[in-house]
């Protein structure tokens, strides 16, 4: 029982106790201060479009000294906009890029303007580099896992109350390094960056799915992606539509339809080869 990331969270964790498992969502909407981290051969269901997982209101605040390499620790210039539990990504420069050396963490603890982080910084970041700490984070994501399956929910990304993350670090799913994932009815919508990003991951397939109103990607099948399979989706009202990385071969996307998209409604990246468009509605 229970409304937030940590139920859901908990609940998966419990499947992948015995192997794997189907983890049932009631109709409902719940409030996510961090990812859902998803595990190989457990499947999150919902009840359908009843079904929501929202991101909270984001939050975020400038470094207020340097933290170097190795440390658990970050101290911020306003550390009472967060709270043990959420998840943050440490990001720097103009552009706010995530560190590839610190690209997500969670606060295992917030005291004062010193939050505790869940693992050792990667690399040193500070007021040096214009470093900001901030709940910028997917809703589902996962690294170096396969055999998954999600399907008859929503995924709602509160944008008009959250900061603007590149796709290549997150997104409403956000994927890296994964095989064999299945995604059925599932709905992406109002993301601040892309709708659904997954890099370096292969044989990804989605059926019946609507990514919509994100302000990047609706679909990003990234950088070396292999075999990614779009049936009957539909990518309405992004920046893009669905976008091939560099490096992307033998993708299917078939009766689908790139409407409303501002900018492109397919894009091919350099050396994207052997992807089939069939029976498509693009305008």
């Amino acid at each position: 029982r229970g409304d937030d990331d940590k139920i859901l969270q908990a609940g998966i964790e419990y499947l992948v106790r015995f192997g794997g498992g189907i983890l049932r969502l009631l109709p409902g909407e719940f409030t996510l201060r961090n990812s859902v981290y998803l595990r190989a051969q457990v499947t999150l269901e919902g009840s359908g479009e009843t079904t929501v997982l929202r991101k909270a209101a984001g939050a975020a605040s400038p470094f207020a000294r340097l933290s170097e390499w190795f440390e658990t620790q970050v101290e911020v210039e306003d550390g009472c906009r967060f709270r043990a539990g959420d998840g943050v990504m440490l990001q720097w420069g103009e552009k706010r890029y995530p560190s590839r050396d610190n690209r997500q963490h969670t606060v295992v603890e917030a005291e004062g303007n010193v939050l505790t982080l869940d693992r050792r910084l990667g690399s040193g970041i500070g007021p040096e580099n214009g470093a900001v700490a901030s709940t910028t984070f997917p809703l589902l994501t996962a690294s170096d896992v396969r055999n998954v399956r999600v399907a008859n929910l929503v995924l709602d990304g509160s944008k008009e109350i959250n900061d603007y993350i590149d796709g290549n670090f997150s997104g409403g799913v956000f994927m890296n390094y994964c095989s064999d994932f299945t995604f059925e009815n599932v709905i992406v919508r109002n993301y601040n960056g892309d709708g659904i990003s997954f890099q370096v991951c292969h044989d990804i397939r989605f059926e019946g799915c609507r990514s919509e109103n994100n302000a990047n990607f609706g679909f990003h099948p990234g950088s070396g992606a292999q075999r990614p399979v779009f049936s009957n989706c539909v990518a309405r009202g992004n920046r893009r539509g669905i976008f091939f990385c560099r490096g992307v071969h033998f993708g299917l996307v078939d009766r689908c339809e790139c409407s409303d998209n501002s900018d492109v409604g397919i894009y091919i990246g350099d050396r994207a080869t052997d992807n089939r468009v069939v029976d498509c509605t693009i305008e």
